[in-house]
């Protein structure tokens, strides 16, 4: 594979590229964690949303016994007062397909990959840009009644 620094003066590389480089230098799964390379090895949800993404995204996967590392990458598009050079927007999964962390990745020649921005990961798989559907939040968490000592 073809690092992200080693391509800089080739055409953008694209989203799977990056995200492989953001996970090898960023998230490497930990030892005896194998890739994935299968939708079909997934548990249900998660190959739902790796057949169904949409053109442009990228899915990547490691997993053992006991876990999966599961992370969806686009190219980031940035608006007029923002310039990136290689930049994606990556989410990062549960078994369960629930987000619990998005971010936008900036490549830096120099310091390699920095995180830009933290995104709201309130949104899950069925409903995400990867799927081409409308974002829509998840149900809110009900909050757990606040007990107080007795006087």
């Amino acid at each position: 594979m073809m690092s992200v620094a080693a391509a800089a003066r080739e055409p953008l590389p694209g989203p799977g590229a990056c995200l492989d480089d953001l996970l090898v230098s960023r998230f490497l799964p930990k030892r005896g964690m194998g890739r994935i390379l299968s939708a079909g090895d997934l548990p249900d949800r998660l190959q739902r949303c790796a057949r169904t993404l949409r053109s442009g995204s990228e899915w990547r996967a490691y997993g053992d016994a006991d876990q999966i590392f599961f992370a969806i990458a686009r190219m980031h598009e940035p608006d007029a007062s923002e310039v990136h050079a290689t930049a994606i927007d990556a989410y990062f999964l549960d078994e369960r397909a629930a987000v619990y962390a998005a971010g936008v990745w900036n490549f830096d020649h120099r310091a390699g990959w920095c995180l830009e921005a933290v995104m709201n990961p309130s949104f899950d798989c069925e409903h995400g840009w990867w799927l081409g559907a409308v974002l829509r939040p998840r149900a809110p968490v009900e909050q757990a009644p606040v007990l107080r000592a007795p006087r």
